[in-house]
């Protein structure tokens, strides 16, 4: 159940079936055990940011490795019911690259590369 607290009044009660509330003291705590058992290639960053770090000079390779880290994150969110949010997922390269492109996709959809955050 949750419900919320603005200015010293409380809303009704809802049902909440999944996750914590925001800004609670346990929910970071929950959401790092919840994260046990992410994909190898898959690091936590901050919060609930990851990220996948393929160090190569071949794009092509680079491109392989990281849709196979999208396509394990994927799986494992349906695993667990998690939805992943694919317009905040992004993909960039660093170093010398031209013009090169990586090519990735979630849930059918591309991944925007970016050359900044």
């Amino acid at each position: 159940m949750a419900r919320v607290k603005v200015n010293g009044h409380y809303g009704e009660w809802l049902e909440s079936m999944f996750g914590t509330s925001a800004g609670t003291n346990l929910g970071p705590l929950l959401f790092i055990v919840y994260m046990h058992d992410i994909p190898d290639m898959i690091f936590p960053k901050f919060a609930d940011d990851v990220v996948s770090v393929v160090v190569e000079s071949d794009v092509m390779h680079i491109t392989k490795e990281l849709q196979q880290s999208v396509d394990d994150l994927v799986n494992w969110s349906q695993k667990w019911g998690m939805v992943l949010n694919v317009s905040k997922t992004k993909v960039m390269l660093f170093g010398e690259v031209d013009d090169d492109v990586i090519e990735l996709r979630m849930y059918g959809n591309d991944i925007k590369q970016v050359s900044e955050i």
